[in-house]
């Protein structure tokens, strides 16, 4: 039975319609990033920086008051104080601090980031010090009138490599 030219016409506009689809996905997954999506990056490295450095100042700077963190060490710290202690005391002390941004996504005035990081804790109070451990991360940035301020971080170690 031939099919009519209704129905021919159907699959002519199904088919238009999921080659245009496609076409639209393909162009979005290859454009460039925006400029908040570079500044995110660029204030994500900054953080890794001064973490590594143990530069408070910078971190402060970063970070907003309320900041808080889903902490890999299984507590939840509460504000940006309470964070800066666990970084004084030694407690989050690095002598390598390495992160692969897997997917950046900025929505109005947040920013969400998710990736991967590998870390060496060093110094007595470190939990896993002198151990290479490998934790899945996710940041939440705000938009500010002086940049963007993390607001939240979670994150959680999916292997310990013992030496």
């Amino acid at each position: 039975m031939m099919p009519t030219s209704n129905a021919r016409l159907y699959v002519l506009l199904v088919l238009i319609f999921i080659g245009s689809s496609y076409a639209e996905q393909e162009s979005w997954a290859q454009e460039a990033p925006s400029d908040d999506e570079e500044a995110v990056r660029a204030v994500e490295e900054e953080m890794r920086r001064a973490i590594v450095d143990s530069d408070l100042k910078t971190l402060e700077r970063l970070w907003q008051p309320t900041f808080m963190v889903n902490a890999p060490r299984n507590v939840a710290v509460p504000n940006r104080e309470a964070v800066l202690e666990v970084f004084r005391t030694g407690i989050a002390s690095y002598s390598d601090y390495e992160q692969t941004r897997d997917t950046i996504r900025v929505q109005g005035d947040q920013a969400v980031v998710m990736g991967s990081e590998t870390v060496r804790p060093t110094g007595e109070e470190a939990p896993l010090a002198g151990e290479t451990v490998h934790r899945r991360y996710t940041h939440v940035w705000e938009a500010t009138e002086t940049g963007w301020r993390l607001a939240v971080r979670h994150a959680h170690i999916a292997e310990v490599e013992r030496e």
